[in-house]
């Protein structure tokens, strides 16, 4: 399977169902988080690790809400941030996704 890069898809339900989507769908993603959720309509940033053979992949996704529906448009990076041997921890995916928030917005 290929990696989920730069794909767009609207998942029906709450804020939270792009999350379950990427695990629920997708086997070979091991881990989906959300890391900002300050938007109040569900606007959220989260990563996801994919695992493509024998590697680890950690790419950004965003959600936005589409207005008067029960949709969000679940959208992801054209490129992973990183990439590793083993699986990473959350605490790993989480410096990275920082590190990586912090160049974009430099």
């Amino acid at each position: 399977m290929a990696l989920l890069l730069d794909r767009e898809w609207d998942v029906e339900g709450t804020w939270y169902a792009p999350q379950r989507f990427l695990t629920e769908k997708y086997s070979t993603v091991v881990r989906a988080e959300l890391w900002n959720t300050t938007s109040s309509a569900g606007d959220w940033d989260g990563y996801f690790v994919q695992r493509k053979g024998n590697r680890y992949y950690l790419i950004i996704f965003w959600q936005e809400n589409i207005a008067w529906t029960s949709y969000f448009r679940l959208h992801t990076n054209g490129r992973p941030i990183a990439s590793f041997k083993e699986e990473p921890t959350r605490e790993m995916c989480e410096i990275y996704v920082e590190n990586y928030c912090n160049l974009m917005s430099a």
